[in-house]
Order: C-alpha cells, then sequence, then structure tokens
C-alpha cells in the first residue's frame, strides 16, 4: 500500500487550534499495490473527515448495511460516528481524504448541502485531485499561513462538489412540461416577438416559476434559450452567405447591432468576421 499523509501536529489528533472557524487537521492520499485487502475500523472521533474515491470501489457501513461506492464518489463522515470501510487490491483504489473541524465546519457543509447524506456522486470530478495535492503541499511545506490556505481550499472543495451534486441531481430530474412546452413554442416562433408573460400565461403559471424551472433544467432563463435558439438558428443562415440584416431580421431581430452584440457574445466572434472566416 502506498500511504501519503500529512498532519498539522505530525500525528493524528482531533485538536482544532483557538482562533481557527475552520481547520484541516490532516490530508493524504493512499492505493492499493500489493494488498489484496485493507479493512478500517475507527471509533468515533470528534472531527469530520471526508474521503474522495479517484478510482475504485468503496465498501463502506452504513446503519448495519454494507453498502457500495465508486469512482468518482465522495463519503463524508461526521463527529461522533463510527467509521467503517474496506478496500480491495482488484478494484485499484485510488483515494484522497481530508480531516477537519473547528466552530463553522458544520455551518459550511450545512450551507452546502453536503449534511444529509453519507455518500455523494456529483457530475464532475476533474478539479478535485488538485485541490487536495495543494492542500498534501502546504501541509508538508509549512510555509506562512499554510493553515489558512488549507482551510481556503477545503471551502472550495466542499462548494466544489455542492455544485456538482446539485447539478447530477438536476439530470436525474425530468423536464416539467412547461419546459417542454417552451421550449417547442421558441423553435417554432423564434422570429417572432416573444415576451416572457405570454410565455408564462401560455403554461398557466407565473413568470418567476418558468425562469425557476428553465435555471433548474437548462441552466439558463427562458430568453437566454430563445436567444441560443436565434443564434444557432443565425449561424446556419450565415453560413448560406445571407447577408447580416437579412440574417437578423429572420431570426427576430429588428435592430443590426443588438443582433450583432447578442451573436458576439454567443460565439466569440462579429457576424461579419464569422463569414470572413468561413469563406477563407
Amino acid at each position: 500500500m502506498i500511504s501519503t499523509r500529512y498532519y498539522y501536529k505530525n500525528w493524528r489528533s482531533d485538536e482544532v487550534p483557538e482562533g481557527f472557524s475552520l481547520f484541516v487537521t490532516g490530508v493524504g492520499r493512499f492505493r492499493l499495490t500489493t494488498l489484496k485487502q485493507k479493512v478500517t475500523d475507527y471509533a468515533s472521533r470528534n472531527i469530520f473527515q471526508v474521503l474522495f474515491i479517484k478510482s475504485g470501489v468503496c465498501r463502506y457501513i452504513e446503519d448495519g448495511c454494507e453498502k457500495e461506492l465508486s469512482k468518482g464518489g465522495v463519503l463524508v463522515w461526521h463527529p461522533g460516528e463510527r467509521r467503517q470501510w474496506s478496500w480491495r487490491l482488484e478494484d485499484k483504489p485510488d483515494v484522497y481524504w481530508v480531516e477537519f473541524g473547528g466552530p463553522d465546519a458544520e455551518k459550511q457543509l450545512l450551507k452546502a448541502g453536503l449534511w444529509s447524506q453519507k455518500a455523494y456522486k456529483p457530475s464532475e470530478t476533474d478539479g478535485y485531485a488538485p485541490i487536495f495535492e495543494q492542500m498534501m503541499q502546504e501541509m508538508l511545506c509549512r510555509q506562512p499561513k499554510y493553515c489558512e490556505l488549507c482551510a481556503a481550499l477545503l471551502q472550495q472543495f466542499i462548494f466544489l462538489l455542492s455544485r456538482d451534486v446539485e447539478t447530477a441531481q438536476n439530470r436525474k430530474k425530468p423536464i416539467p412540461p412547461e419546459v417542454l412546452t417552451t421550449v417547442r413554442y421558441m423553435e417554432e416562433h423564434y422570429r417572432e416577438t416573444v415576451y416572457l408573460d405570454e410565455l408564462a400565461a401560455m403554461n398557466y403559471i407565473g413568470k418567476g416559476w418558468l425562469i425557476k424551472q428553465f435555471k433548474r433544467h437548462l441552466n439558463m432563463s427562458p430568453m437566454k434559450y430563445l436567444n441560443f435558439v436565434r443564434m444557432e438558428k443565425a449561424v446556419e443562415l450565415l453560413q448560406e452567405n445571407n447577408s447580416i440584416d437579412v440574417v437578423a431580421k429572420q431570426v427576430g431581430f429588428s435592430d443590426r447591432l443588438y443582433f450583432s452584440k447578442v451573436f458576439k457574445a454567443h460565439t466569440g466572434v462579429a457576424p461579419g468576421a464569422f463569414q470572413k472566416g468561413k469563406n477563407q
């Protein structure tokens, strides 16, 4: 087993120094290389611990039952909980962990929505390992303000995880009919003037609710989605060598300058430059 671990006091401790609202007491990484199985069973501790499964499968005990969490999963252990988990060589486990405490530790997890569950499966995990590696580097070198930097990195990880978990949960929820109806309407009527009030009334709901549902399921407001539809169509029309004035009108813009501004925000280039690049 290859294990790299660093502690604030050079040994495992649940002690949080005075004056720190959030404090990293230890951080590390381990991988199984020859040992066929690794079983961990800790009695209750007065500190939080988070495990990020970069690869492999974690078999852990929750409420007396064995459960599994695979690559990309995150486990959150609270103070006072017995911590039982195991790893098998055949799964090639590679795991990062961090231990932390302080008066604000519970608040941070509650605020991030990472309190009610033991296991989380985020949508993306590419940015997690570098955060753990940087915490390990800070704990190893112990340069001035390294404790504060470790706390800041931990906070970054918590809220990045929170966002990715929320994204994953939203993807699993079916898109509600009011969103689907509005999307179909926009795709058929993008040439016309479209008002948010009319879209909401068409679905017998309020504007605020329609906006909330669009942001929740499509990550943008209804009117931003309408511009997305229009710009995608504008790209097609410009590729067919239509004039910019004609394209602007065909996708619902009476003002060419405003059309150009929206097009550039969508594609990164102005309509004229887009056509020139296509024809070169």
